[in-house]
């Protein structure tokens, strides 16, 4: 249990004769010291320090009582300052002394109550006093722990505190950087579907109106450098079989029958019958009678190239 040096009180053991009242005074100080030592028995420490302070005459007995009155009042700092005031006369300053102490160790201002303990020791060393310096020590060694537990935890909650926010403002940063991203991909996107050829409205190949004035047709080159020429297909009779033949990897196509070029082609036919018919009807005709073949003979002839005289010209 915490020993504090109670502060000894002198109004208990006052007699009129300690106060130096001037030799004017009458009994209406004696009676004012008497009322203020009977409330002070009674315990009624504001009444004491009422009529302590009626008294005209200051003096340092009457303030170390003020400081007594006070500090059992709970009245510090106005007991500090009566203390303080009460040196000298006929009071002990080793008691003075140890009082400021007590009312420091009270205000938990435990660097001056060290000092003031240490200093009423130097006076007389009162083992009271020893007492109350040591755990004055102790107890300014623990405020000093707790105070510096509160800085490391108000720097820990600063530092998370520092953390979130930062972490939000890097959040926020991505976010707009991610806008900024999704914008510039959506323009790219529009920029690139307005450079592409519309059918309707763009460029068709092979239409010599939409072609800008002296653009040069370019030619095809093959791998020599020199331009390709365009050959004329040669149809064939076994043509029709490759041509009906798509190339590989090129979806069919179904052509629409052209109806010109199908009567042509009834018309040719119709004609080859007729003529085969008609060489049939000859060869006939050619069985039934002997035919004599001319025969030129060069022989023994000299080849002289014609006159041009006696050609005719038909």
């Amino acid at each position: 249990m915490m020993r504090i040096l109670q502060t000894k009180f002198l109004i208990p053991l006052l007699l009129a004769t300690l106060y130096p009242l001037p030799a004017c005074a009458g009994l209406t100080d004696f009676k004012t010291i008497k009322t203020a030592q009977q409330a002070y028995q009674a315990k009624d420490y504001n009444r004491t320090i009422r009529a302590l302070n009626r008294l005209k005459t200051p003096s340092p007995e009457r303030n170390f009582d003020l400081g007594d009155a006070y500090y059992k009042a709970g009245r510090l700092d106005e007991a500090l300052r009566s203390y303080k005031r009460a040196k000298g006369g006929s009071i002990d300053e080793e008691k003075r002394l140890h009082n400021i102490g007590n009312v420091y160790f009270k205000k938990k201002q435990y660097d001056h109550a060290v000092t003031a303990y240490e200093a009423a020791l130097k006076i007389h060393d009162d083992p009271d006093t020893r007492f109350n310096l040591e755990l004055a020590r102790k107890m300014k060694k623990k405020q000093e722990q707790k105070k510096k537990k509160k800085q490391q935890q108000k720097q820990k909650k600063q530092n998370k505190k520092d953390q979130k926010k930062k972490q939000q403002k890097k959040q926020k940063k991505q976010k707009k950087q991610n806008q900024q991203n999704n914008k510039n991909k959506q323009q790219n996107k529009k920029q690139n579907s307005q450079k592409k050829p519309n059918n309707k409205q763009g460029k068709q190949p092979g239409n010599p109106s939409q072609d800008k004035p002296g653009d040069k047709k370019k030619t095809p080159k093959n791998k020599t450098g020199k331009p390709d020429q365009k050959k004329k297909p040669e149809q064939k009779k076994g043509d029709k079989q490759s041509q009906s033949q798509s190339k590989p990897g090129e979806p069919k196509q179904k052509k629409k029958p052209d109806k010109a070029q199908g009567g042509s082609r009834a018309r040719a036919a119709q004609a080859q019958k007729i003529q085969a018919r008609e060489i049939k009807r000859l060869m006939k005709q050619l069985k039934g009678k002997k035919m004599q073949p001319k025969l030129y003979q060069f022989i023994g002839k000299k080849h002289t190239k014609p006159n041009p005289s006696t050609v005719n010209p038909w």
